[in-house]
């Protein structure tokens, strides 16, 4: 399991990497447009579209990255009153409910990508095929949806290999 672990963790935060490149990427675009319309009297043409859809693609990566690394704020009040194995199966069914929620998601994110395909939607100004940014949101849910399936596993087997361990990733 520890082996799992350090792998996800590697390529979680390799993911994390990527979404930081293009987190830069768009504040260089954002720079670009208002030194270009300040002083040049020339916005460049499209980057608002640029700047939407960079956005949209580095958030869809931290959506696992997020939920690996616990980057949310937990409620764990109503947790830290259970005993450890109560909580620790309230873990892994939440996990289970939580992954099958995101799986029908991905689902529907795909069959969303393949529609926009279908059509050939584009985006307004640049005439960017739509299907992509929308495969690349399905592509960031089925990561999450990956993330959530590893740590249940993860949880599962601590539960059942090993009672008196008291961490518990969520």
């Amino acid at each position: 399991m520890k082996k799992i672990h350090s792998y996800s963790d590697k390529v979680w935060k390799s993911i994390t990497f990527i979404g930081g490149a293009l987190l830069f990427i768009n504040v260089l675009i954002f720079l670009a447009n208002i030194f270009a319309r300040r002083f040049l009297n020339a916005p460049i043409l499209g980057s608002t579209e640029y700047v939407q859809y960079l956005s949209l693609l580095s958030a869809s990566l931290a959506l696992a990255q997020n939920e690996w690394f616990n980057g949310n704020i937990k409620m764990s009040l109503f947790l830290e009153m259970m005993s450890d194995r109560l909580r620790r199966i309230f873990v892994i069914g939440a996990d289970l409910i939580s992954s099958a929620a995101f799986c029908f998601v991905s689902y529907l994110l795909v069959k969303q990508a393949v529609n926009k395909y279908i059509v050939a939607d584009v985006t307004s100004t640049l005439k960017l095929p739509m299907w992509v940014f929308a495969a690349f949101l399905a592509f960031g849910v089925i990561l999450l949806t990956i993330c959530l399936i590893l740590k249940m596993i993860i949880n599962a087997t601590e539960f059942f290999m090993d009672n008196n361990v008291d961490s518990c990733m969520s």
